[in-house]
């Protein structure tokens, strides 16, 4: 790089230092900027890709569901709900050790299923499954707890 700002990356971060927002200048005057928003604990909540133009969102509105990134956190800050554009929300279950072992994306949600892993006492993957199940994420992670 020896001169302008086509081809290259600006990063710009809080005082935690998190990135909040970064552009990817394809031209000297158009750059793709990208929005990462944090909640009061300091956890990632929402991605905003250059796509997404609106001022203000809930997650009710059609532009939540079809661009931006969503994050829901249980009271040890482990992602227990993510949503990725155009799939819906995943869910997560875990364990006491912290390990993920019940996920259930949209599809599997409409067929009453969940997927499961179970570890060995190294923490090694050693089966994973479909499981049918109408339970939901809060009734299987009380379960777990």
């Amino acid at each position: 790089w020896t001169s302008g700002r086509a081809g290259t990356t600006e990063e710009f971060k809080d005082m935690e230092g998190r990135v909040v927002l970064k552009k990817v200048w394809e031209s000297e005057s158009s750059a793709l900027s990208t929005q990462y928003l944090y909640d009061d604990m300091g956890s990632l909540r929402y991605v905003l890709p250059p796509a997404v133009t609106a001022n203000s969102f809930t997650e009710a509105d059609a532009v939540f569901g079809n661009y931006i990134y969503g994050y829901h956190y249980d009271g040890r800050k482990r992602v227990i709900e993510k949503k990725i554009p155009g799939r819906g929300w995943e869910h997560l279950v875990y364990n006491r050790l912290d390990q993920v072992v019940l996920t259930q994306d949209a599809n599997l949600r409409a067929q009453n299923q969940w997927l499961f892993t179970k570890y060995d006492a190294l923490g090694r993957t050693i089966i994973t499954g479909l499981l049918g199940s109408t339970s939901t994420r809060a009734m299987w992670q009380t379960g777990m707890d």
